[in-house]
């Protein structure tokens, strides 16, 4: 659990910027 949630932080940055990319 712990590993999951150290790696969400990377995983969810990673889909924001790829959501506001493919919004802009």
């Amino acid at each position: 659990a712990e590993i999951i949630s150290n790696q969400i932080p990377k995983y969810s940055n990673g889909n924001i910027k790829k959501l506001l990319f493919h919004q802009k």
